[in-house]
């Protein structure tokens, strides 16, 4: 439960010194969701969807840095002798924004009770849609025919119509 409760407080407490304790300095991640808001959801990506988006720890902390500390909660964790999986929240606004994640993990020489284990590897996704909406980027946005409160581009078209 230690990496959870780490990640949990990497994201909700942001700070470059604990990001470099937690994630090893060739940390790998893959995320989809991120190089979609890093476009703003265009199909402008300069990398394609499921390559890596953070290929080490110093564009990982670049990135995360730029955003701060985000309202974050573990609500579901998983774990098998290497993995951490987590089902999170962050009660942005107005759009709740939920994702999983995987962490492999590896041990490492002069562990800490803090920190008894670095994370080498990440795999998320999450609803980047709503943290589009929440960061103001989306636009064309109404509410659905008597779905007030429903987000939806306007000019929707049924996908099952």
């Amino acid at each position: 439960m230690a990496t959870a409760d780490n990640v949990e407080h990497f994201f909700s407490q942001y700070t470059d010194a604990f990001a470099r304790k937690l994630f090893t300095p060739d940390v790998v991640d893959y995320t989809d969701s991120v190089q979609f808001l890093m476009n703003n959801g265009t199909r402008a990506c300069p990398k394609p969807l499921g390559s890596q988006t953070f290929p080490n720890r110093t564009s990982l902390i670049e990135s995360q840095g730029a955003m701060g500390s985000l309202p974050w909660k573990n609500e579901n964790v998983f774990w098998d002798c290497k993995n951490v999986f987590i089902r999170w929240v962050s009660n942005q606004h107005p759009l709740r924004v939920q994702g999983i994640a995987i962490f492999h993990t590896v041990a490492y020489p002069n562990a800490t009770r803090e920190i008894p284990y670095k994370i080498d590897h990440v795999l998320s996704e999450f609803n980047s849609g709503a943290w589009l909406v929440n960061l103001g980027n989306y636009q064309g946005v109404g509410f659905a025919p008597g779905c007030e409160g429903v987000l939806v581009p306007i000019g929707h078209q049924s996908l099952t119509a």
